[in-house]
C-alpha cells in the first residue's frame, strides 16, 4: 500500500478522531503516535503468518462543519504488499463509519 487511500467521512472532525483511535485500538494494532491537534495517528499491525505487517499513517482534517478527511499511507514493514492486505486492513478500519 504504497499509495494513499483517501476516505470522506459525514461526522465531525472530533468524532472521526475518536472513532478511529478507538478502531484502531480494538483491532489490537499498536499506536506510537496519536496528536488531535495535529490531525495525526501514526499506528501498526503485527506480524502475522500471512503478512508481515504494516507502518501506517492517518491524517485527519475537517472539510467542512460536519465532514472530514482521512488519508492514510503506509507500507509493509518488510517487503511488498502484492495482494493488497493493506488496503483491506483500512477497509476494515473504515467500518465504524
Amino acid at each position: 500500500m504504497a499509495t494513499n487511500v483517501i476516505k470522506n467521512v459525514q461526522i465531525p472532525y472530533e468524532q472521526a478522531f475518536d472513532r478511529l483511535y478507538h478502531a484502531i485500538v480494538n483491532m489490537g494494532y499498536g499506536i506510537s503516535i496519536a496528536e488531535p491537534q495535529q490531525g495525526l495517528i501514526r499506528f501498526n499491525t503485527p506480524v502475522t503468518m500471512t503478512d508481515w505487517g504494516f507502518d501506517f499513517i492517518a491524517k485527519l482534517r475537517s472539510t467542512g462543519t460536519d465532514a472530514t478527511q482521512i488519508v492514510f499511507t503506509g507500507d509493509h514493514k518488510i517487503g511488498m504488499d502484492l495482494f493488497k492486505v493493506g488496503n483491506k486492513k483500512i477497509e476494515q478500519l473504515m467500518l465504524v463509519f
